[in-house]
């Protein structure tokens, strides 16, 4: 709070803990035409606290956008609770500068717990200004056990009728989220779970299961077998992705170059060109959103429509939800139904690596961390500790895809070439089976710069990589094995065999800026290795080559097995 503004303090203190399951709901800010701003400080509506003493006291902020033009004039407030007269509170507001800052407190407002109105007026030189109003109520925790009574008996009677395959899932969604309301009533979520309660009666009382068939049925092209290896019509698929794809004409020029996935979906024009292409898309998830059955009915129709495309490889649950602090178990949740509505297409979820993301990557088919770690001026070596830290998490038949930083803000550096390389090679030397490059093109350059229309250096040596992974891939779709990792002073090399059918490639990285020359123990093999895209060749003497490593650089090692 600005040192000059105004603080009101309003109310009681709350003595006990009160009523259970204290929900707010607001229209969110109101701005009039002087440029007068009044809100309250709530995250969002149906913003919910397990008890009165926790949501008190609330806050509601009175703010000018014009800095010489500090807030003046009356404030009242009127407080409306059951069929008692209203109880009005009028402060003339006067600050130095800055804004006004009401506290109130909720001990003698919301008395026996009867629902709380209040209505937020200022009156002031240029006329009046009504504010959003805040609607606060308590939620009884047995009459909710109640109703879920009451709706499983009456899912009981509609049981004994005959079912379509997609009114099942209806019946099966509603019992889960049932499942999910009376959880949140023993975890004093007693308003998140009043909210699923209403809507399933609603759904139920208007159309019982009933639900209409998707236009396609979903395809099976698509599994994740127990090595974390995706497969697509039955053949191994590592993704080379690309984020920030939003134009149907650049579909056939990307997958000329080597990409084989997108993740956005588009019109039917993008999705036409992608299925001619042979190219895949990760189709949208539910967000953070899907906390209720209107929500997830949403997401459901969406997902419906979207899912006999043969060109969808994925699900795309939700987008860094640690940045938000969304709690874990919402997006279980929003995992799990996604699985329940699309049971042929692995989920997936992207967030940031190292200290936030890591107990959602678990809840998914495939674990995408993003780590940029350039514009933050964090070492390179980081991108391979990020596929460690991953591994370590997530069970052992889940999937790994990186996102490699290729774009940055706009007043920082792109990653030069050599650390592009170097992040990419240093994921998939630590375990990563797919690679997602973020991003192509950006809309607004004024915040955000994307490498491909923005560092003509940079995209090219993502092309080059793109075209290098293609043809490695026989080789690189093999279980994950620890990397190795060579150290010597200040210098250090990661390194990792793919072994495959008799077949043994190696790849080899300096991530550091000093050169240095590294042994690599490989096993007897029939003869030397060939230094792949570098016309030379070395000798394996007892089980191992040596090699001189340039700073930053990648190097690919392909030999055979003695049979």
């Amino acid at each position: 709070m600005d040192i000059d503004s105004q603080l009101v303090s309003v109310g009681d203190q709350v003595l006990d803990s009160g009523p259970e399951g204290i929900v707010f709901d607001t229209v969110g800010e109101v701005v009039d035409e002087t440029g007068l701003k009044i809100w309250w400080d709530l995250a969002k509506e149906g913003t919910e606290f397990p008890t009165l003493s926790d949501a008190s006291p609330i806050r509601l902020y009175v703010e000018s956008s014009k800095v010489d033009y500090p807030v003046r004039g009356r404030l009242i407030l009127t407080f409306r609770s059951g069929e008692t007269e209203p109880t009005k509170f009028i402060e003339d507001l006067d600050p130095k500068a800055g804004s006004v800052v009401v506290d109130i407190s909720l001990g003698n407002l919301m008395e026996g717990g009867k629902p709380l109105e209040i209505e937020v007026v200022l009156r002031h030189d240029s006329g009046e200004t009504s504010g959003p109003g805040l609607s606060i109520r308590s939620v009884d925790k047995r009459d909710l056990l109640d109703r879920i009574d009451k709706l499983r008996d009456k899912m009981s009677g509609l049981d004994r009728k005959q079912r379509t395959p997609s009114e099942e899932l209806t019946r099966s969604l509603m019992a889960r989220c049932l499942e999910y309301a009376q959880a949140d009533i023993e975890n004093r979520r007693a308003g998140r779970a009043e909210t699923m309660i209403s809507q399933i009666e609603e759904q139920l009382d208007r159309e019982g299961y009933s639900w209409e068939d998707p236009p396609r049925e979903s395809g099976g092209r698509v599994y994740i077998d127990g090595d974390g290896l995706v497969h697509v019509d039955g053949k191994p698929f590592f993704q080379r992705g690309l984020y920030l794809v939003r134009e149907a004409e650049d579909i056939d020029e990307l997958a000329s170059l080597g990409f084989n996935t997108v993740f956005a979906v588009g019109d039917d024009d993008f999705m036409g060109a992608l299925e001619r292409a042979d190219m895949m898309v990760v189709g949208p998830g539910a967000g953070d959103n899907m906390t209720d059955y209107v929500s997830l009915s949403r997401v459901r129709k969406r997902t419906e429509e979207l899912y006999g495309h043969t060109s969808i490889l994925a699900w795309y649950v939700v987008d860094e939800p640690s940045l938000r602090r969304v709690p874990v178990e919402v997006i279980r949740r929003e995992a799990d139904l996604i699985k329940m509505i699309d049971p042929h297409h692995p989920t997936l979820i992207c967030d940031g690596y190292p200290f936030r993301g890591l107990q959602y990557q678990e809840l998914v088919d495939i674990a995408s961390p993003c780590w940029y770690p350039v514009w933050k001026q964090i070492s390179v070596t980081t991108s391979g500790k990020c596929i460690d830290e991953i591994a370590r998490v997530v069970p052992a038949g889940e999937a790994i895809w990186y996102v490699v930083q290729a774009w940055t803000w706009r007043n920082v550096r792109f990653p030069t070439p050599e650390e592009e390389r170097v992040m990419t090679y240093l994921a998939i030397i630590h375990g990563s089976r797919g690679i997602s490059w973020f991003g192509y093109k950006h809309q607004d350059k004024k915040s955000l710069r994307a490498a491909g229309d923005d560092d003509p250096e940079l995209w090219a040596e993502i092309v080059r990589i793109v075209g290098e992974i293609r043809e490695l891939e026989p080789l690189l779709m093999v279980p994950r094995v620890p990397a190795r990792v060579s150290c010597e002073g200040i210098t250090r090399v990661d390194w990792c065999p793919f072994e495959k059918d008799g077949q043994v490639l190696i790849i080899a990285c300096n991530p550091t800026k000093i050169a240095t020359r590294s042994n690599f123990e490989v096993g007897s093999l029939d003869g030397g290795v060939e230094v792949l895209w570098e016309d030379r060749s070395l000798k394996v003497v007892d089980g191992s080559f040596e090699d001189e490593m340039p700073p930053m650089r990648v190097r690919f090692y392909r030999g055979r097995r003695k049979t």
